[in-house]
């Protein structure tokens, strides 16, 4: 088990990420202290429950208060944390400037987190599961950030169509919720599926039809197809009746 967490701190040594506001039913609102012309100075937020407030989730040490009840506050960590990452996922792209500029900031973050609560994480199945889905979505968007900056010439229909492919896969993510379920909380999350499997088949289609296409780039694509339908499949399958 402890190694799991040595290799969760060792994935999330590569960089970036910023956050923005946050309002409504979440125990936390986070208030972000940034400039977009300027870029951000910094990361700090604050974070209010209806119990206590602090400057948070923790300082540059990943030193935290003590709550009275830390598995609950463990599990709000790590919600605040997702709703950190879904904060760079618009609904038709995703924000890799600002994500880049965070990324850093984002796997201390996690890894504060991580490390803080292991006790608790480490005999609580539901928290761990909760860690790896924060920690797959972080460096599925570290991941794809990587490559839609590798293929930013979208003038080459084959380039457009691996960027399109996988900002597709990371738009996915705003469906899902902390469990790795379709987060039925998401206004519209049933035409937001049928939008994004249509585009997916747009896309296939659209590839299939280019000639003298690299092999890394086929198989960096086809990877990227295979993903997206597995996740079409799972969502699809937690929506009665299925797709119509």
């Amino acid at each position: 088990m402890n190694g799991f967490l040595v290799g969760l701190a060792l994935l999330l040594l590569a960089p970036n990420v910023v956050s923005r506001k946050f309002y409504g039913q979440h125990p936390f609102s986070s208030i972000l202290h940034k400039h977009r012309d300027s870029g951000p100075t910094t990361s700090l937020m604050i974070m209010e429950n209806k119990s206590f407030e602090m400057r948070v989730p923790f300082d540059h040490e990943c030193k935290h208060a003590t709550p009275l009840n830390e598995t609950k506050y463990t599990q709000e960590l790590l919600e605040w944390f997702l709703m950190q990452l879904k904060s760079f996922i618009e609904d038709d792209h995703l924000d890799t400037f600002r994500f880049e500029v965070m990324e850093k900031r984002l796997a201390d973050d996690l890894t504060c987190i991580a490390t803080h609560s292991a006790r608790i994480i480490l005999k609580n199945s539901v928290l761990s599961h909760h860690l790896r889905v924060c920690s797959k979505m972080f460096e599925s968007m570290v991941f794809a950030t990587k490559v839609l900056t590798l293929y930013d010439n979208i003038a080459k229909a084959e380039n457009y169509l691996v960027n399109r492919i996988v900002d597709l896969n990371i738009r996915f993510l705003l469906l899902v919720d902390l469990h790795g379920f379709l987060d039925t909380g998401v206004v519209g999350h049933v035409e937001k599926l049928h939008e994004y499997s249509d585009s997916l088949e747009f896309l296939k289609k659209s590839f299939a039809g280019l000639k003298s296409i690299s092999n890394d780039t086929t198989q960096l694509f086809d990877n990227q197809v295979a993903r997206a339908e597995a996740m079409v499949r799972n969502l699809w399958a937690q929506i009665p009746g299925g797709r119509p």
